[in-house]
C-alpha cells in the first residue's frame, strides 16, 4: 500500500515540493510572518512560538508540519525573525530555514506600511527505505535532488484594527536543486501570491472584539485556494471561532492568553469525500511574549 502511495506522490511531486515553501498551518490570526513575512513583529513584541500541525489523523503517512519561529521586535522600525519548519508527507520530507527582515514605515496619521523579506535554505528528504525502487526513474530522480534556495518578499498595510497583505511567497523560480547547483535559480514566480484582509473591531468597549479575515492564494499552477474565518475575543484573553478553507474544509479555533503565554488549537473537520470519514486534523501552537512591547521611534506629526 505504501509504494502504491508512494508512486502516486511521485507522479505529482514538483507540484507539492512546489507547495512546500508555503506553510500547511491553518492559524493564520497567531503566526502570519510565517505566510507574509511583513507581519514580523508587527505588533512589536518579541515572541517566540512552537507549532504542531497533524492532518487526517487516523491515514497513515498523512501530512504533518512542526515548526519552531522567532519574532525579535526592536526600538525602531526594523525588525527580524527566524523559522525552521519541517513538512513530512508519505515518503517526502522537507525542512526549510528561513532568515526574516521586516521594516515599517509610517505614511499617515493610524497608517503604517510594513515590507518583509526572507532568505532561507531548505532540504528534501525522500525516505525508499524498505522497498525496490530501482526501475522507477521517477523516484530515483527525486531522491538525487535534496537541496534549495528560498526566499520571499511581503507588504502589509495597517490602518487602526485594518490589515492588509500582499505577499509573493516564492521568488525563487526552481523548486528543489542539488546541492552543487544551490546558486542557479531564477526569479519568475511572481504568479505566485498571497493575499490577506483582515480588521478587528471593538464591539463592546473594553470586553469583546470581533475579527473577520479573508486569505486567498494565487498559484501559478492555477491551485488558487481561499479562506474565510471568524475570531471573538473576550478581553482578548479568550478567542473562539471558526474558518472555512475551500480545499481543507471547516475548522473550529480556541485560543486563551494567560500572562505572556499564548495557546492556540484547531480541530478540522473530516473532509466530505468517502475516503477520509472521521479523519480529524489538528493543530496546537505555543507562543511565548518575551519582554514588553517595544515603542517604535516617534513617527512624525502628521497633524501639523
Amino acid at each position: 500500500m505504501r509504494k502504491i502511495l508512494l508512486i502516486a506522490f511521485i507522479s505529482c511531486l514538483t507540484d507539492i515540493v512546489l507547495s512546500q515553501n508555503l506553510p500547511a498551518f491553518r492559524q493564520f490570526n497567531l503566526n502570519p510572518f510565517l505566510f507574509n513575512p511583513a507581519f514580523n513583529a508587527i505588533d512589536s513584541y518579541t515572541e517566540v512560538s512552537l507549532i504542531h500541525r497533524q492532518q487526517w489523523l487516523k491515514i497513515e503517512d498523512a501530512p504533518v508540519a512542526s515548526g519552531i519561529a522567532a519574532q525579535f521586535a526592536m526600538y525602531s522600525r526594523a525588525s527580524i525573525g527566524v523559522s525552521i519548519v519541517t513538512q513530512e508527507s508519505v515518503a517526502l520530507r522537507n525542512t526549510l530555514a528561513k532568515t526574516i527582515f521586516a521594516y515599517r514605515i509610517p505614511v499617515a496619521k493610524d497608517q503604517t506600511l510594513s515590507f518583509g523579506l526572507t532568505l532561507g535554505v531548505g532540504y528534501n528528504d525522500l525516505d525508499l527505505e524498505g522497498a525496490d525502487y530501482s526501475n522507477d526513474p521517477a523516484i530515483l530522480n527525486a531522491s538525487d535532488n535534496k537541496a534549495y534556495a528560498d526566499a520571499s518578499f511581503g507588504l502589509v498595510y495597517t490602518f487602526k484594527g485594518l490589515k492588509f497583505g500582499f505577499a509573493l511567497p516564492r521568488l525563487f523560480g526552481q523548486s528543489y536543486i542539488s546541492p552543487q547547483k544551490l546558486a542557479d535559480n531564477e526569479l519568475s514566480q511572481l504568479l505566485n501570491q498571497l493575499y490577506s484582509l483582515s480588521y478587528k473591531f471593538e464591539v463592546s468597549p473594553d470586553l469583546i472584539y470581533i475579527e473577520p479575515y479573508f486569505f486567498y492564494r494565487l498559484a501559478r499552477d492555477n491551485q488558487n485556494s481561499w479562506e474565510a474565518a471568524t475570531l471573538i475575543y473576550l478581553k482578548e484573553r479568550i478567542w473562539t471561532g471558526a474558518s472555512y478553507h475551500n480545499t481543507q474544509g471547516v475548522a473550529f479555533f480556541l485560543g486563551m492568553a494567560i500572562n505572556k503565554f499564548r495557546f492556540g488549537y484547531s480541530y478540522e473537520l473530516p473532509p466530505t469525500a468517502g475516503e477520509f470519514t472521521s479523519t480529524s486534523s489538528h493543530e496546537l501552537q505555543l507562543n511565548l511574549r518575551i519582554g514588553e512591547q517595544k515603542t517604535l521611534i516617534r513617527k512624525p506629526n502628521y497633524e501639523q
